[in-house]
This record gives structure tokens, C-alpha cells and sequence, in this order.
């Protein structure tokens, strides 16, 4: 596959192509390479009154207020989180960070304001806390059935979401439109690594094929596939391409 590097991506500034290379990206392929780490289901807002620990939810809800708090820190002195408490459908649910820019995060999240929040949910007596969720906050209450508001969304709306080993500085939204620039520009270039005999008598993914669907695995759900089938032959296709292929070549030595 032809690579290049990713300084050209819409997005890229030095300062966020230093933080790549930190970890181990520098190039297209490195990009495509990385895969998913977990998966969430956005397509549906989700069941507050019913949601268990650990759950990945789709919320919707209304700002009541939005600030910084103390904690007691184990190791002496105190903590600082941002909080934004929030009324969604009756349920009282908190958005939390710890790693935050307070000025900015004051100026975006207002009472009054309606927000989006996605994420993995725990909860803490009768209140449903979100660590680092990905959010967007509106004006007037947003229709998640709005086709609108989920074609222009940069939550995945609609959607199973990939999410990605955190990267300090770079969040899961930016990385997934890298992504999306990456495999626009090297999915077609992905080396296959097998023989055409054998993918038809394993009825096996193309390797490029493999890799989008564990990338963006909604673009085949439109085809009816079974997304979990779907994930695990993906995987089963990458995991064969890097053990077979020495068997393969020498098979082909041997001849």
C-alpha cells in the first residue's frame, strides 16, 4: 500500500501530528492498522430507568447546571472535576470530566442548553455518571429521528460506533474523522496477503473488506448482515492474514 504521511489530513496541525507520532502514528497505514477497542450502539436513545453498569447509552436531556467541583484526593490535597448535571426524561444524570479547559467548557455547556451525551454509564445511588462522554449541546431539545440532525452529527447517531485507546489531546470524534480520511485514501491500496483460492474456500472477508467493517461496521448493516457475525469473521480475516501466510509461502516454496 502506497503511505504517506498525515500532515496533509484535514485537521492536522503540527501540534496534533506530534501527539501521533508520540504514539506510533505517522501514516496512513499506522492509522488503518489501529483498530477499534470496543464498539457502541447509538442507533437508539437510550433506556434510563433500565440501564445497568457499564452500559454504552444514547442521552438526551436538558442542563440544569454546569461547574467544577472538589474531591478529596487519597493521596492528600483535593481534586477537580467539571460537572454538568443534566434532566433527561426525568432522570438525573451527570457528565463529568477530569481533564478539562474550565473557561471553555463553561462557555459551552449552559443551563437552559439541551445536550447530547454518549457514552459508557455508571451509577452512584439513584444518578446515572458519565466519564469523559462525547457531546453536543443545542438550543432547543434535538430530535434523535431527525434525519438532519443525525447526517450532520459528528456522534455517530444512528449508528455502532468504534471507539479508540484514548490519546490525550485527540478525542474519539477527531480520531474518527482521521480515520475516515485514511481509509478514503489507502483502503483500496490494503496488500490482500492471501491466495484468491484460499479466501473462497474459507469464504473468508477481503483483507480491505475486513478492515472496514471493524472500522465503520454500520456500512454493513445496510446489507442485513448480523453485526457480530460480521466483527468476528473481520477479525478472523485479519487474525489469518498475519499466521497464514508464512504457511502459505511455504507451500508454494515447497512446489
Amino acid at each position: 500500500m502506497k503511505d504517506s504521511g498525515l500532515g496533509s489530513f484535514k485537521g492536522v496541525g503540527p501540534k496534533t501530528e506530534k501527539v501521533l507520532s508520540r504514539h506510533g502514528l505517522s501514516c496512513v497505514q499506522d492509522l488503518i492498522y489501529r483498530f477499534p477497542t470496543s464498539y457502541e450502539d447509538r442507533r437508539t436513545e437510550g433506556d434510563l430507568f433500565h440501564a445497568e453498569e457499564g452500559d454504552s447509552l444514547v442521552v438526551v436531556g436538558k442542563i440544569l447546571d454546569a461547574r467544577v467541583y472538589f474531591s478529596r484526593s487519597p493521596f492528600g490535597g483535593r481534586g477537580r472535576y467539571f460537572q454538568v448535571n443534566v434532566d433527561a426524561r426525568g432522570k438525573r444524570v451527570h457528565l463529568r470530566w477530569f481533564q478539562f479547559h474550565e473557561k471553555s467548557y463553561k462557555a459551552r455547556f449552559q443551563a437552559g442548553d439541551w445536550v447530547i451525551a454518549c457514552g459508557r454509564v455508571f451509577k452512584k445511588s439513584n444518578v446515572l455518571l458519565f466519564s469523559h462522554p462525547e457531546t453536543e449541546v443545542f438550543k432547543t431539545e434535538p430530535k434523535l429521528s431527525d434525519p438532519k440532525l443525525i447526517s450532520n452529527s459528528g456522534l455517530g447517531l444512528g449508528k455502532i460506533v468504534p471507539i479508540y485507546s484514548k490519546i490525550p489531546g485527540i478525542g474519539q470524534k477527531t480520531y474518527r474523522r482521521l480515520l475516515e480520511q485514511a481509509l478514503e485514501i489507502g483502503l483500496e491500496g490494503v496488500e490482500e496477503g492471501l491466495s484468491r483460492r484460499v479466501i473462497e474456500k474459507y469464504n473468508l472477508y477481503l483483507r480491505r473488506q475486513a478492515v472496514e467493517v471493524l472500522h465503520f461496521p454500520d456500512r454493513w448493516l445496510a446489507e442485513g448482515n448480523p453485526i457480530n457475525l460480521a466483527l468476528e469473521e473481520a477479525r478472523r480475516r485479519i487474525v489469518l492474514g498475519v499466521f497464514f501466510i508464512p504457511t502459505q509461502s511455504s507451500l508454494q516454496q515447497k512446489k
